[in-house]
């Protein structure tokens, strides 16, 4: 008999901890904007409703273990840094945050679903909403438009969070590229692309030309400024992934107010390391080749990596640029020792006939 009543307990058991697990009607994850599409880096809010207590007890259950909220990426997962859930106490709204990464990937849209799992009472209560996440895009048209009349096609300067509706893109993808191909005679043709009033970069259209993301802004960098407290510093970092099949043109227009008619040149790596740059320079204006836009720092003088060490500068000036001083200084030096060379050579020859008179 006892066996049998535990037959019976051990089955009921199992009934109630299914029926706990299904999950309740009524309760909805939804937007509480509008946008169709964010960009990475953005924090994406959503609310949930249906609940069966208010913010404040679902927080006072939270916090006391009494319940336990999960929020997790059904897909997409690879672009979220990290979930929130908040609980807005004053109007009863309890919410979702999501922070997306700022990969600044070269793609046009990817899907994100995420899941809100609440645990109460013996009770789960579950609910998914999912959006597109990616950057605005480069069409045939503007690209094509760009390439047929040598205009500047604009990049946007991308700010912290930068808006779906942003009316200039970011991102030229392979398959633009390769329907621009196919509609004519395109390739070796040069695609101006301009960074507000402070760059451009010449691009020659290539089939072979991947997808590439342009987001730039000009955000400084910590360790350089620390490290050069006494240089007037301008930034110009190009953050999304981007590479180019032949070498790009790239001009900085430099201030000669701020920088004075011959700057220096920097690239940043991701430490805080500077490099010189190999550039010429043209009434300010500085011109290097790439295959590749990174995170450069424009000065008035020669710079110190984090490390304290000094970069040594590689700016060649052209005949409309007077010569730095340290060019000159340089230029001294070798003229010294053409003159001690030639010197020696005197002395050489005088030496050897003296030489053979005595014998």
């Amino acid at each position: 008999m006892k066996k049998i009543l535990s037959l019976i307990l051990s089955f009921a058991m199992v009934i109630a901890i299914a029926a706990g697990a299904v999950s309740a009607e009524g309760v909805q994850i939804g937007f509480s904007g509008n946008e169709a599409v964010y960009t990475q880096g953005q924090t994406i809010t959503a609310q949930v409703t249906g609940l069966p207590v208010t913010a404040a007890e679902l927080k006072g259950k939270v916090d006391s273990s009494e319940a336990t909220v999960t929020i997790k990426a059904v897909s997409g997962a690879s672009y979220i840094d990290s979930y929130t859930c908040l609980y807005d106490t004053e109007n009863d709204v309890v919410s979702v945050e999501v922070k997306t990464k700022n990969a600044y990937q070269p793609i046009v849209s990817e899907r994100i679903t995420i899941e809100f799992s609440l645990k109460l009472d013996g009770q789960t209560y579950a609910a998914t909403f999912d959006t597109d996440i990616g950057w605005d895009e480069f069409t045939q048209e503007n690209v094509q438009s760009a390439l047929d009349n040598g205009t500047i096609l604009a990049v946007a300067e991308g700010p912290a969070e930068k808006t779906a509706d942003n009316s200039n893109p970011v991102v030229i993808t392979k398959q633009t590229n390769e329907a621009i191909a196919a509609a004519g005679e395109y390739e070796g043709k040069t695609l101006k692309l301009g960074f507000g009033s402070l760059a451009q970069a010449d691009v020659k259209f290539s089939l072979t030309q991947t997808s590439a993301n342009f987001y730039w802004d000009t955000l400084a960098n910590d360790s350089v400024l620390s490290s050069n407290p006494d240089a007037k510093l301008g930034f110009f970092n190009v953050r999304g992934e981007n590479s180019f099949a032949e070498d790009t043109q790239v001009t900085i227009f430099a201030d000669p107010s701020l920088y004075g008619d011959n700057p220096y040149l920097y690239s940043i790596s991701e430490d805080g390391k500077l490099t010189a740059m190999q550039t010429t320079v043209n009434k300010g204006n500085i011109q290097f080749s790439t295959k590749s836009l990174g995170s450069y720092v424009i000065s008035d003088s020669q710079l110190k990596s984090a490390g304290g060490s000094t970069s040594s500068s590689s700016t060649a000036t052209t005949e409309n640029n007077p010569f730095t001083g340290d060019n000159n200084t340089m230029l001294i030096v070798a003229g010294v020792l053409l003159i001690v060379c030639l010197l020696l050579i005197v002395i050489s020859v005088v030496f050897v006939k003296v030489v053979k008179k005595k014998r």
